[in-house]
């Protein structure tokens, strides 16, 4: 109790010989129970509690990041509602290789008409090779 405890201040040592004050400073703050038998036990208890609590909050956070999963088919469905807006409106970029290969016949075009405004003189011997029948043809 306080008033069988000896009063202390700073300068003096605390006289560990005295059974009162010894037992006092090291008492055991759980009652008579031993700091390795049942303490251990509740402690290793709570901590199980513990660990149950976090497994159960993981678990439930688990669930609900399953339901909001990834959908494979989302993207081809985006595509295809872009797709039938394209016909709709009855869109050239629908059909990208058509649309490529319209640009490459004008390419062309356009390249065959500037090589014959360089090169009359040849246009017009490739045009007359052309009536001229080699061996074997028809």
């Amino acid at each position: 109790t306080k008033s069988t405890r000896p009063k202390t201040n700073a300068t003096t040592d605390l006289d560990l010989s005295n059974p009162s004050l010894y037992a006092e400073l090291f008492k055991n703050p759980a009652g008579n129970a031993s700091r390795t038998g049942l303490n251990r036990r509740a402690k290793e208890e709570e901590r199980r509690k513990e660990l149950d609590k976090m497994r159960d909050e993981y678990k439930t956070t688990f669930a609900e990041q399953a339901k909001l999963s990834f959908d494979l088919q989302d993207q081809a469905e985006k595509m295809a509602r872009f797709e039938e807006l394209l016909r709709r409106r009855h869109s050239s970029a629908l059909y990208p290789n058509f649309l490529a290969a319209k640009w490459r016949e004008e390419w062309e075009r356009e390249k065959r008409r500037a090589h014959k405004r360089e090169h009359p003189q040849q246009a017009q011997q490739n045009g007359n090779a052309n009536s001229v029948k080699e061996e074997g043809e028809m």
